[in-house]
């Protein structure tokens, strides 16, 4: 990255930094102000459940002791194997390959009847002590590097630049555990309008049922109007209260939600651009 715009500037007669460390500074400040850039503070319960009140879904209790209950071997051990190899490393610098390395020297150990150490076994034990006990706020287990890539538009300007966040693999493994146990259970609790991002579902569905209407509205005569929403950075900006009160109306047991509570309350991001690392954030 040759040069930011600082964002104080005037259009007209723009000002650029070129240093390094500036730039780094000005991007984690960018994506920090627009976690609340527009959004309003202290937003009082009742509206909350004005949102949430005609969610009639809900866990059985079958759904509800599986996440209440601690992770297992076998669910860490899958997650490992599901991970994709070629993958950025995450700030600690360690890749899947070498996580995934140590579980098959394990299981080679094993199988000729001699001593190791058990990765799977280790990092189990890692997860349900988060589970258990929650994260410690200085650890650096849920900390993501981001790399701004450029998307379009002008180079100098920070938002042209697509966020990517990469984490490390020990905490990946976990979430995905996480993610791997709540795909069994939400698919009766997210509405079938929902085609992305659900495991069965396609988001070409979407498109296919708009011509579909399209269609019938030419055949009908009937006038229409077709309207397309599009909220900027809308994952930035899904207040993390709101999100624990949805699990809630839902039925989803204290376990699970305290368990991903302490990972995000605990997330720090920096920013590295052209192998500056910035001061962290917190992702609110």
């Amino acid at each position: 990255m040759n040069a930011l715009r600082l964002p104080n500037s005037p259009p007209d007669s723009p000002i650029y930094t070129k240093k390094t460390r500036e730039m780094a500074s000005l991007a984690k400040t960018y994506h920090e102000n627009l976690q609340m850039d527009n959004l309003v503070d202290d937003i009082p319960d009742y509206e909350y459940d004005d949102a949430l009140n005609p969610l009639t879904a809900t866990l059985s209790q079958g759904e509800k002791n599986k996440l209440a209950s601690y992770l297992t071997t076998d669910e860490i051990e899958r997650a490992l194997k599901d991970l994709p190899d070629g993958k950025a490393a995450g700030i600690d610098g360690i890749p899947h390959e070498m996580w995934k390395a140590l579980a098959n020297r394990y299981e080679n150990m094993r199988k000729a009847g001699k001593p190791g150490f058990d990765i799977i076994k280790c990092l189990t034990s890692l997860y349900n002590d988060i589970e258990k006990h929650r994260l410690i706020q200085l650890t650096e287990f849920p900390k993501g590097w981001m790399c701004p890539i450029y998307k379009k538009g002008n180079t100098t300007e920070i938002s042209n630049y697509r966020p990517i966040t990469v984490l490390n693999t020990d905490y990946k493994i976990m979430t995905r555990s996480l993610t791997t146990r709540i795909t069994s259970v939400v698919p009766h609790l997210i509405h079938k309008d929902q085609a992305g991002f659900m495991k069965g579902r396609r988001i070409e569905d979407q498109t296919e049922l708009v011509k579909l209407m399209l269609d019938s509205c030419e055949a009908e005569e009937q006038n229409g109007v077709i309207v397309c929403l599009d909220q900027e950075k809308a994952y930035d900006k899904v207040q993390h209260n709101f999100i624990w009160k949805t699990l809630d109306k839902f039925g989803f047991p204290k376990h699970f939600t305290n368990t991903v509570k302490t990972l995000y309350e605990n997330a720090d991001t920096v920013i590295i651009i052209n192998g500056v690392i910035s001061e962290p954030y917190k992702v609110t």
